[in-house]
């Protein structure tokens, strides 16, 4: 718990891994990486709750804090088990640009 109060930044696979973001505190971020097809809200909705950024990057795109545009997905039992196989670099770099700053 004090390892993630005390974080700035917290990068974690889509789950219940992530639970430990309960503890982020407001200010902090927030990145979960979901495989394409999967986007869920639980940790996005959390963070909003926090005070916490957000940032889901699914692929290329990245989904932000306050951003739910329709029902989550992935669910279907074809997906559930989808494993993460890559990860957007340059999104997370971008991600952190964005992070560092706390207008954007």
């Amino acid at each position: 718990m004090a390892i993630a109060a005390s974080a700035d930044v917290m990068i974690g696979v889509y789950g219940n891994g992530l639970a430990n973001a309960l503890w982020l505190a407001p200010g902090a971020t927030l990145i979960e990486i979901f495989p394409p097809g999967v986007h869920h809200y639980d940790h996005q909705i959390l963070c909003e709750m926090l005070g916490a950024r957000y940032f889901g990057l699914e692929g290329d795109l990245i989904h932000r804090d306050g951003s739910r545009f329709g029902p989550p997905y992935g669910h279907e039992p074809e997906r559930v088990d989808v494993p993460v196989e890559t990860v957007n670099l340059a999104a997370i770099e971008a991600i952190l640009a964005r992070s560092a700053s706390p207008t954007t």
